[in-house]
């Protein structure tokens, strides 16, 4: 699965339930998984916490496993996985992947929206509560989903037919004190069997972490091309993003995907296109808005 696979699956896979019975507790189901949401985003585990890990593991229907580690502080946040090293430091988003090599990405404007993709470790939906019990501190909690587009889209991800597939289970435990989840199983139903396709353990008290040194080296580096992207060309509204990298290095520029039509574009008019990168040489392109 790639990395992008992986991030949604995140969301997927770590569903608590939205309307389960709390039994004679003083608080509404909203309010209690409003504040479960709350506490498990990236900000506030840091915030709580000071430095974090989760380390989770993916099992697809041919037994072979993945693993997926975030690691967390206010400063950093790393993503390490199969396909390579994702780090976010002070704005900056850069990193390894295994098969196009390093790459800096620059998220001006919506940068908040993608950084928190990445920040929020669970999401909460409306799933169905199988039980709920509080023992020393924490909840024991197992939901299932029937849900057909989630069920089909798991299956799928894991490699099994959807067809075999009738429903995902999923098992948390939750610190009362802090409604941190600690850890969490996800199952897929294959004909009556479960089969674990995912886990999670939060990890505390644990020491501050660096990138991996080749690509602090790496990112280091003083040879380097810059890229330049300029939106409303010729306008008083005219202007421009800038990345620097090291030479060899892929740079790219998100802006908003619907703001702007396909293309890069020599000329402020957007009227000729643009050679492509040879990230050695320095290069700068136009963006052409979409008609209003």
């Amino acid at each position: 699965m790639k990395r992008a696979g992986l991030s949604i699956l995140l969301a997927v896979l770590v569903m608590v339930a939205a309307g389960c019975s709390q039994g004679n507790s003083k608080v509404s189901d909203e309010e209690f998984f409003k504040a479960i949401e709350e506490a498990n985003t990236f900000d506030a585990l840091v915030a709580s916490e000071g430095v974090f890990r989760s380390v989770s593991a993916y099992t697809s229907a041919d037994e072979s496993t993945e693993d997926y580690v975030i690691y967390g502080d206010k400063d950093l946040h790393i993503i390490t996985d199969a396909f390579g090293t994702l780090v976010i430091e002070n704005g900056e988003v850069y990193g390894y992947d295994n098969e196009s090599g390093y790459y800096k990405d620059l998220f001006p404007g919506n940068f908040s929206e993608f950084h928190n993709a990445y920040n929020r470790l669970w999401n909460i939906e409306n799933e169905k509560t199988v039980s709920k019990k509080e023992k020393k501190g924490l909840i024991y909690l197992e939901t299932v989903s029937e849900e057909a587009d989630k069920v089909e889209n798991l299956a799928s991800s894991f490699g099994y037919s959807k067809d075999d597939v009738s429903k995902i289970v999923c098992d948390y435990v939750i610190e009362v004190k802090t409604n941190e989840i600690l850890e969490y199983q996800a199952y897929v139903v294959v004909k009556e069997e479960k089969k674990l396709c995912a886990s999670m353990k939060l990890e505390r008290g644990i020491d501050k972490q660096t990138p991996d040194q080749k690509i602090t080296d790496y990112f280091s580096g003083t040879d380097t091309w810059t890229q330049t992207v300029i939106t409303d060309g010729g306008t008083d509204k005219e202007k421009a993003y800038t990345v620097t990298a090291p030479k060899g290095c892929r740079i790219s520029v998100y802006l908003g995907f619907d703001d702007f039509v396909v293309g890069r574009f020599s000329d402020p008019e957007c009227t000729v296109e643009a050679p492509a990168p040879t990230y050695t040489e320095d290069h700068t392109y136009y963006l052409k808005r979409t008609a209003e």
